[in-house]
């Protein structure tokens, strides 16, 4: 028995079931209006991690040699004690705990998914499939509600959008979906025919498409800049690549709406107001927020942070926000210097690593994390 065309036996079990949790995630998260709210959608993510945590740990353990590298794995664990240290210490650390145990299970959850791949690298291809049609069965949603809408055009596409609390999110999701359309390229140049082309092109014109629609800024630039690295590693599929670009800038216009907070004129309207707006007003108060929670950190607790998950409960300034949208400060505002110097300098270890890697694919696969 077969599904997705993966043998369906105890060793695979762990890879359909990872397989079906893009797709689980969004159908749990929007059939029940308690995981509505980001924080619930947190516990969304922690539920289906720790089922393939729970499945993947027999595979795990027949292991006989973990292929990661133990300097790696050593930078990790660190990052993670000082990071319940600075909880166990910080302003909130009953409330900060339960972030940290979902940190714990973030790593545990990255690191079966690495060691499992690394033993069967055959079911790679599918797991970032499955990722991508996530990506298209959205499309379709969103297609289906703009098709049975009476009026699409004044919708509230912002914030009571599909799956998503907010259209930003979605934006996010695109980013990270995206890039994997390189990978599909990247595939395709081991046969010569131009019609194996095809495919990557649909995909990657309509993630465009979605990309410029919904109109974040945060989002477009995190792919323009793994779209610039993956011309340096490909230059070959730069023509396919800025075709692709054409077609979704083209496609989008199809979809106009009132939200003056979509599309691409919203994106493009940013560069128009350089020089007449303060720079605070064009990163939508995000300079004020940063400002205020670096103050903050800096005067309470520079080295260890305020705890994971403090700025939920302190706010510096009042913000009307949960976390100060920004990793970096994130990490600063949350671990002290330690928290962030640590998975910064694996970041970029990683990044100098893939970079003189020759296996291309590899390499478009980490362009999603950046």
């Amino acid at each position: 028995m077969k599904a997705f065309g993966i043998q369906v036996n105890q060793h695979s079990q762990p890879f359909i079931y990872l397989v079906c949790i893009p797709i689980a995630f969004l159908l749990i998260r929007q059939s029940y209006p308690a995981f509505w709210p980001s924080i619930s959608t947190r516990a969304i993510t922690v539920f289906l991690e720790l089922g393939f945590i729970l499945l993947a740990t027999p595979s795990v353990a027949k292991l006989k040699i973990w292929n990661a590298s133990q300097k790696y794995l050593l930078i990790i664990s660190l990052w993670g004690f000082c990071a319940g240290l600075s909880t166990l210490l910080g302003d909130y650390p009953w409330a900060g705990s339960v972030r940290w145990f979902e940190l714990v299970v973030n790593l545990i959850f990255g690191l079966y998914i690495y060691l499992l791949i690394q033993d069967s690298p055959e079911y790679k291809s599918v797991i970032l499939y499955s990722v991508m049609f996530s990506l298209l069965f959205t499309l379709v949603i969103y297609l289906g509600l703009w098709i049975t809408l009476e009026e699409p055009y004044g919708y509230d596409w912002v914030s009571a959008s599909p799956f998503f609390n907010n259209i930003r999110h979605y934006g996010y999701f695109i980013a990270t979906a995206l890039p994997l359309g390189y990978w599909l390229l990247e595939k395709s140049d081991n046969n010569n025919s131009t019609s194996r082309k095809l495919i990557p092109l649909v995909y990657l014109s309509l993630a465009w498409a979605l990309l410029f629609w919904s109109g974040g800024r945060g989002a477009l630039l995190g792919v323009m800049l793994a779209t610039a690295c993956f011309f340096i590693i490909a230059p070959s599929n730069i023509k396919w690549v800025l075709t692709s670009i054409l077609l979704g800038g083209g496609l989008s216009q199809f979809f106009i709406v009132e939200s003056s907070s979509l599309n691409l004129f919203h994106i493009l309207s940013w560069f128009n107001t350089l020089g007449q707006t303060s720079l605070n007003t064009l990163s939508a108060n995000r300079i004020v927020i940063y400002t205020d929670a670096i103050t903050y950190w800096w005067t309470n607790n520079p080295l260890l942070g305020a705890g994971a998950d403090a700025y939920r409960y302190i706010k510096p300034g009042n913000h009307p926000v949960s976390h100060p949208h920004n990793i970096g400060i994130q990490l600063l505002f949350s671990y002290g210097i330690v928290g962030l110097l640590i998975p910064t300098g694996l970041f970029i270890l990683l990044t100098f690593r893939q970079f003189k890697s020759y296996i291309k694919q590899n390499f478009v696969i980490f362009l999603c994390i950046i």
